[in-house]
């Protein structure tokens, strides 16, 4: 279980990261990984991003955003995002293949 921030006079003193790997639950691995390498492991993804509007497929950014960047970027919950990658690279094949 992940260790909680401290709290001082209400406020929560935990940086940018450490409130991220608590909203994402941090235990699927794909928390890690930026935009682009989940897209070049499990290239089926793509189409998560392309349904939500957003524009990481070839985006500069995506080496550099994670999921929980991107979603927040793009005003979305982060989670949905993390649950609709995993739906897809279930019903997808193995990494790095291609149909």
């Amino acid at each position: 279980m992940p260790c909680l921030p401290a709290i001082k006079d209400g406020l929560a003193l935990a940086d940018h990261a450490a409130v991220r790997e608590l909203q994402m639950g941090h235990q699927s691995g794909l928390e890690d990984l930026s935009v682009k390498e989940i897209m070049d492991r499990w290239p089926q993804t793509a189409s998560a991003f392309i349904a939500r509007r957003m524009h990481c497929v070839g985006c500069p950014i995506g080496p550099f955003h994670t999921l929980a960047d991107a979603a927040a970027e793009h005003h979305l919950d982060d989670r949905d995002l993390l649950d609709a990658i995993q739906r897809d690279i279930k019903a997808g094949q193995a990494p790095g293949r291609r149909r």
